[in-house]
């Protein structure tokens, strides 16, 4: 039995694909990232289910977009149109990247 030549292509493809993912445990930073922070970091905790993708709670933003700059255990550092925000980790509910 032989081996079909487009084994070994694909075989050295899945290796190129997979060696150029990144860290799936970090987010990318210089792409465009949303934070949703955590409503009771922001005083608008209440016992209603709220999706954590949610826009606003009661008139306020619970979300920031802009690039990522910078991420380490302590602050994620995010950039908008018109400030460089530095935000405590423990205030972020979840980070979204495309």
């Amino acid at each position: 039995m032989t081996i079909p030549r487009i084994l070994p292509a694909l075989a050295l493809s899945s290796i190129v694909l997979l060696s150029s993912c990144s860290d799936p445990s970090t987010p990318r930073t210089g792409e465009y990232v949303t934070v949703q922070f955590r409503r009771d970091a922001l005083g608008v905790s209440h016992g209603l289910p709220v999706s954590p993708t949610v826009d606003s709670m009661n008139g306020a933003s619970v979300k920031l977009r802009g690039k990522l700059l910078a991420v380490d255990k302590n602050w994620v550092v995010v950039k908008d149109d018109a400030n460089t925000h530095w935000i405590a980790r423990p205030s972020i509910l979840l980070l979204t990247q495309p």
